[in-house]
């Protein structure tokens, strides 16, 4: 049996999959050119929340990786169009400046209708942690946002650093709410990236180095999915992650992925 037989689409995680912040990953640029030589599509799919639509462009293109339109999907952009469809004009954005800017806010001093987390280490503390906290304990209407509940990341250095995740978790549990994420794993975030075809899934594979928010969110969502050994993967993932929802292979990078692919549609 082929893993990847009737594949016509690829979706690639970001960072730590194809680059960690201003480094290409080895066989990253080649990934994406043997995907699309052989005729598939390429979709870039990314939790990033740590800078807006424009910065992230100019930083994949700074890399020579060049989306073509409607083929970067973000868990920010997901989140600020939500954020627009329910009517929050007054975002408390924990979010750093880059990200702020997709969010279309209102003038109105400190007259929040909401609260809006993403990875900004500058907003992640405890000061603006505890201004959020009392403004969802003093408006039970105002919902808590999150871009995504990523746990870690690897960052430029090398060092893993903490996502997002933790602080959506510390504020839920100081208010006793839950929050709405709209990144990876969410089966929303995958079928706003794949449409309301409902047999698209089954010829998409997801590639990424998380082995909850790449591999088991896609297998979840109806795709199959291929866990790579770079970024934040440790040894061992394939095996912590969700066992209902293994990933359909592991390889080492993305180019090794996209060749399995490849050799294996044939």
């Amino acid at each position: 049996i082929k893993m990847f037989a009737g594949v016509r689409r690829i979706l690639f995680d970001l960072s730590g999959t194809l680059h960690i912040e201003n480094q290409l990953l080895p066989g990253a640029l080649e990934a994406l050119a043997e995907a699309k030589a052989a005729g598939l599509a390429v979709d870039f799919v990314s939790n990033t929340s740590k800078e807006g639509r424009s910065d992230l462009l100019s930083r994949l293109a700074s890399l020579g990786i060049e989306p073509e339109p409607g083929r970067l999907h973000t868990s920010l952009s997901v989140t600020a169009d939500a954020a627009n469809r329910l009517g929050l004009r007054r975002p408390l954005l924990l979010l750093s400046e880059s990200a702020a800017a997709d969010f279309q806010v209102e003038p109105g001093g400190a007259d929040f209708d909401s609260v809006v987390v993403g990875l900004a280490p500058d907003k992640l503390n405890y000061q603006d942690l505890s201004r959020a906290m009392r403004l969802l304990l003093d408006r039970p209407e105002a919902p808590l946002l999150a871009a995504h509940r990523g746990r870690y990341l690897r960052s430029g250095d090398g060092l893993l650093r903490l996502g997002p995740g933790p602080f959506v978790t510390a504020l839920e549990f100081a208010c006793g709410r839950s929050a709405q994420a709209f990144g990876k794993p969410t089966p929303a975030f995958f079928e706003s990236v794949l449409g309301a075809d409902a047999a698209a899934p089954a010829c998409a594979v997801m590639i990424g180095d998380d082995a909850e928010d790449d591999a088991a969110g896609a297998v979840r969502s109806g795709l199959r999915a291929i866990l790579v050994r770079t970024g934040k993967y440790r040894a061992g993932d394939e095996a912590r992650a969700d066992c209902e929802a293994p990933p359909t292979a592991v390889c080492d990078t993305a180019l090794d992925a996209v060749r399995l692919i490849l050799r294996d549609r044939r």
